[in-house]
Protein backbone atom coordinates (compact mmCIF):
# COMPACT_ATOMS: atom_id res chain seq x y z
CA UNK A 1 0.00 0.00 0.00
CA UNK A 2 2.77 2.64 0.93
CA UNK A 3 3.47 2.23 -2.96
CA UNK A 4 0.02 3.00 -4.25
CA UNK A 5 -1.23 6.97 -4.49
CA UNK A 6 -4.45 8.54 -5.83
CA UNK A 7 -4.42 11.68 -7.86
CA UNK A 8 -7.61 13.44 -9.34
CA UNK A 9 -8.13 11.68 -12.60
CA UNK A 10 -8.97 10.21 -15.20
CA UNK A 11 -5.78 9.72 -17.24
CA UNK A 12 -4.62 12.92 -19.18
CA UNK A 13 -5.10 15.59 -15.88
CA UNK A 14 -2.44 17.99 -15.30
CA UNK A 15 -2.15 16.50 -11.61
CA UNK A 16 -1.64 12.74 -13.30
CA UNK A 17 1.50 14.68 -15.68
CA UNK A 18 2.80 16.49 -12.37
CA UNK A 19 2.47 13.57 -10.43
CA UNK A 20 5.16 11.65 -13.16
CA UNK A 21 7.32 14.17 -12.77
CA UNK A 22 7.81 13.01 -9.11
CA UNK A 23 10.62 10.69 -7.72
CA UNK A 24 8.19 8.54 -5.59
CA UNK A 25 5.82 7.82 -8.45
CA UNK A 26 8.53 6.19 -10.11
CA UNK A 27 7.57 2.54 -9.80
CA UNK A 28 4.53 3.52 -7.91
CA UNK A 29 0.87 2.35 -9.12
CA UNK A 30 -0.86 5.39 -9.58
CA UNK A 31 -4.47 5.49 -9.22
CA UNK A 32 -7.20 8.14 -11.13
CA UNK A 33 -10.17 9.84 -8.51
CA UNK A 34 -13.43 11.25 -10.11
CA UNK A 35 -12.50 14.03 -7.17
CA UNK A 36 -10.22 15.69 -5.29
CA UNK A 37 -12.67 14.43 -2.00
CA UNK A 38 -12.32 10.81 -3.45
CA UNK A 39 -8.74 10.93 -3.72
CA UNK A 40 -8.25 12.56 0.13
CA UNK A 41 -10.66 9.59 0.81
CA UNK A 42 -8.53 7.08 -0.26
CA UNK A 43 -5.41 7.85 1.89
CA UNK A 44 -7.84 8.13 4.94
CA UNK A 45 -9.49 5.05 4.86
CA UNK A 46 -6.07 3.36 4.01
CA UNK A 47 -6.54 2.48 -0.34
CA UNK A 48 -3.17 4.11 -0.88
CA UNK A 49 0.01 5.42 0.77
CA UNK A 50 -0.94 9.05 -0.54
CA UNK A 51 -3.10 11.27 -2.91
CA UNK A 52 -2.16 14.20 -5.38
CA UNK A 53 -4.20 17.01 -5.70
CA UNK A 54 -4.15 20.46 -7.13
CA UNK A 55 -4.63 23.70 -4.43
CA UNK A 56 -2.96 26.73 -6.28
CA UNK A 57 -2.93 28.11 -9.66
CA UNK A 58 -1.39 31.43 -10.80
CA UNK A 59 -4.45 32.75 -11.96
CA UNK A 60 -7.41 31.97 -10.13
CA UNK A 61 -5.42 31.40 -7.00
CA UNK A 62 -6.05 28.63 -4.45
CA UNK A 63 -8.39 25.43 -5.37
CA UNK A 64 -11.36 25.80 -2.72
CA UNK A 65 -12.19 22.31 -3.30
CA UNK A 66 -8.98 21.11 -2.15
CA UNK A 67 -8.67 23.70 0.44
CA UNK A 68 -12.15 22.44 2.15
CA UNK A 69 -11.74 18.89 1.86
CA UNK A 70 -8.18 19.11 3.63
CA UNK A 71 -9.81 21.20 6.28
CA UNK A 72 -12.42 18.65 7.22
CA UNK A 73 -12.51 14.74 7.85
CA UNK A 74 -9.33 12.90 9.50
CA UNK A 75 -6.81 15.28 9.51
CA UNK A 76 -4.02 14.56 6.75
CA UNK A 77 -0.89 16.20 6.26
CA UNK A 78 1.01 17.18 2.64
CA UNK A 79 4.66 15.76 2.48
CA UNK A 80 5.82 17.14 -0.59
CA UNK A 81 4.63 19.70 -3.53
CA UNK A 82 5.00 20.13 -7.01
CA UNK A 83 4.62 23.32 -9.43
CA UNK A 84 3.99 22.69 -13.12
CA UNK A 85 3.45 24.87 -16.31
CA UNK A 86 0.50 23.93 -18.01
CA UNK A 87 -0.78 24.47 -21.34
CA UNK A 88 -4.50 24.25 -22.36
CA UNK A 89 -5.82 22.80 -25.93
CA UNK A 90 -9.16 22.76 -27.31
CA UNK A 91 -9.93 19.02 -28.13
CA UNK A 92 -13.55 17.70 -30.19
CA UNK A 93 -14.21 14.05 -31.90
CA UNK A 94 -12.35 14.26 -35.26
CA UNK A 95 -14.15 16.15 -38.11
CA UNK A 96 -15.97 18.58 -35.71
CA UNK A 97 -15.20 22.72 -36.64
CA UNK A 98 -14.30 25.47 -33.81
CA UNK A 99 -17.83 27.08 -35.89
CA UNK A 100 -19.74 24.29 -35.10
CA UNK A 101 -19.20 24.51 -31.63
CA UNK A 102 -21.58 25.79 -29.00
CA UNK A 103 -20.90 23.82 -25.63
CA UNK A 104 -18.06 23.06 -24.18
CA UNK A 105 -16.70 21.64 -20.97
CA UNK A 106 -13.93 21.92 -18.48
CA UNK A 107 -12.75 22.28 -14.82
CA UNK A 108 -13.69 25.95 -13.59
CA UNK A 109 -10.48 26.49 -12.81
CA UNK A 110 -9.17 26.42 -16.62
CA UNK A 111 -12.44 27.66 -18.06
CA UNK A 112 -11.13 30.74 -16.10
CA UNK A 113 -7.51 30.65 -17.54
CA UNK A 114 -9.03 30.85 -21.45
CA UNK A 115 -11.69 33.36 -21.20
CA UNK A 116 -10.25 36.00 -23.46
CA UNK A 117 -9.23 33.27 -26.46
CA UNK A 118 -12.84 32.06 -25.75
CA UNK A 119 -14.52 34.97 -26.30
CA UNK A 120 -12.81 36.16 -29.29
CA UNK A 121 -12.81 32.55 -30.89
CA UNK A 122 -15.92 31.01 -30.17
CA UNK A 123 -18.01 33.85 -29.02
CA UNK A 124 -21.79 32.99 -27.49
CA UNK A 125 -20.24 29.63 -26.44
CA UNK A 126 -21.79 27.85 -23.49
CA UNK A 127 -19.31 26.25 -21.00
CA UNK A 128 -19.95 23.57 -18.79
CA UNK A 129 -18.36 22.48 -15.33
CA UNK A 130 -16.58 19.03 -15.24
CA UNK A 131 -14.94 17.85 -12.08
CA UNK A 132 -11.39 17.75 -14.14
CA UNK A 133 -10.34 18.78 -17.76
CA UNK A 134 -9.63 15.58 -18.71
CA UNK A 135 -13.04 14.36 -17.32
CA UNK A 136 -14.09 16.63 -19.95
CA UNK A 137 -12.63 14.80 -22.33
CA UNK A 138 -13.35 11.15 -21.45
CA UNK A 139 -16.75 12.10 -21.15
CA UNK A 140 -16.80 13.82 -24.67
CA UNK A 141 -14.93 10.50 -26.14
CA UNK A 142 -18.17 8.58 -24.69
CA UNK A 143 -20.94 10.60 -26.55
CA UNK A 144 -21.72 13.48 -23.78
CA UNK A 145 -23.75 16.29 -25.01
CA UNK A 146 -21.37 18.91 -25.70
CA UNK A 147 -19.00 19.89 -28.54
CA UNK A 148 -15.86 19.77 -27.43
CA UNK A 149 -13.27 19.85 -23.90
CA UNK A 150 -10.58 22.57 -22.76
CA UNK A 151 -8.13 19.95 -21.38
CA UNK A 152 -4.35 19.31 -21.71
CA UNK A 153 -2.63 18.07 -24.93
CA UNK A 154 -1.42 15.01 -23.83
CA UNK A 155 -6.09 14.03 -22.92
CA UNK A 156 -5.95 13.99 -26.78
CA UNK A 157 -4.16 11.15 -27.05
CA UNK A 158 -5.73 9.18 -24.25
CA UNK A 159 -9.33 9.88 -25.53
CA UNK A 160 -9.25 9.55 -29.35
CA UNK A 161 -9.97 12.89 -29.90
CA UNK A 162 -8.26 15.86 -32.17
CA UNK A 163 -6.52 19.22 -31.11
CA UNK A 164 -8.38 22.37 -32.84
CA UNK A 165 -6.19 24.83 -30.95
CA UNK A 166 -3.24 24.66 -28.80
CA UNK A 167 -2.11 27.08 -26.20
CA UNK A 168 -5.29 29.01 -25.79
CA UNK A 169 -4.61 30.05 -22.35
CA UNK A 170 -4.58 33.73 -21.76
CA UNK A 171 -0.88 33.34 -19.94
CA UNK A 172 1.50 32.23 -21.70
CA UNK A 173 3.41 31.25 -17.91
CA UNK A 174 0.15 29.33 -16.36
CA UNK A 175 1.11 27.11 -13.74
CA UNK A 176 -0.87 24.72 -10.59
CA UNK A 177 0.83 23.82 -7.66
CA UNK A 178 -0.12 20.39 -6.54
CA UNK A 179 0.33 19.14 -2.70
CA UNK A 180 0.81 15.08 -1.95
CA UNK A 181 -0.83 14.68 0.85
CA UNK A 182 -0.78 11.53 3.68
CA UNK A 183 -1.40 10.30 6.87
CA UNK A 184 -0.07 12.26 9.47
CA UNK A 185 3.59 10.78 10.76
CA UNK A 186 4.94 10.54 6.94
CA UNK A 187 6.52 13.58 6.89
CA UNK A 188 10.40 14.63 5.38
CA UNK A 189 12.60 15.39 8.71
CA UNK A 190 13.27 19.20 8.98
CA UNK A 191 15.69 20.93 6.86
CA UNK A 192 15.64 24.38 8.19
CA UNK A 193 13.88 25.84 4.87
CA UNK A 194 10.93 24.42 5.02
CA UNK A 195 7.24 25.43 4.51
CA UNK A 196 4.34 24.75 6.77
CA UNK A 197 0.71 24.74 5.95
CA UNK A 198 -1.96 25.02 8.38
CA UNK A 199 -5.33 23.87 6.73
CA UNK A 200 -7.43 25.09 9.62
CA UNK A 201 -7.65 27.11 12.59
CA UNK A 202 -10.27 29.18 14.25
CA UNK A 203 -10.47 32.00 16.97
CA UNK A 204 -13.33 33.37 18.33
CA UNK A 205 -14.59 36.49 16.80
CA UNK A 206 -13.16 39.80 18.24
CA UNK A 207 -11.81 43.23 17.79
CA UNK A 208 -8.06 42.36 17.08
CA UNK A 209 -8.53 38.43 16.69
CA UNK A 210 -6.58 38.42 13.58
CA UNK A 211 -3.92 41.02 14.76
CA UNK A 212 -3.21 38.60 17.66
CA UNK A 213 -2.78 35.66 15.60
CA UNK A 214 -0.52 37.16 13.18
CA UNK A 215 1.33 38.69 16.45
CA UNK A 216 2.05 34.94 16.90
CA UNK A 217 3.85 34.30 14.15
CA UNK A 218 5.17 37.81 13.85
CA UNK A 219 7.67 37.27 17.36
CA UNK A 220 8.42 33.83 16.66
CA UNK A 221 10.06 34.82 13.19
CA UNK A 222 7.63 33.06 10.88
CA UNK A 223 7.44 34.33 7.53
CA UNK A 224 3.68 33.92 6.35
CA UNK A 225 3.35 33.97 2.36
CA UNK A 226 -0.34 33.15 2.60
CA UNK A 227 -3.62 33.66 4.19
CA UNK A 228 -7.00 32.24 3.25
CA UNK A 229 -10.53 33.11 4.79
CA UNK A 230 -12.74 30.31 4.29
CA UNK A 231 -16.63 30.37 4.96
CA UNK A 232 -17.46 29.01 8.12
CA UNK A 233 -21.23 27.43 9.22
CA UNK A 234 -23.95 29.27 9.64
CA UNK A 235 -26.12 29.04 12.74
CA UNK A 236 -29.71 30.33 12.24
CA UNK A 237 -32.05 30.84 14.96
CA UNK A 238 -35.26 29.69 15.34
Amino acid sequence: MKNSFAYLGPKGTFTEAAFLQMPIAQGADLIPAESVREALNMVRIGTVFGALVPIENSVEGSVSTTLDELGHGESLEIIDEIAIPVEFALLAKPGVKISEIKRIATHPHAHAQCVDWLHKNTPGVHVLPAMSTAAAAEELASGANYDAAICSVAAAKHYGLEILAQGIGDSDSAWTRFVLVSKPGHAQSSTGNDKTTLSLFMHRNQPGALLNILTEFAVRGVDLSRLESRPTKILVMP
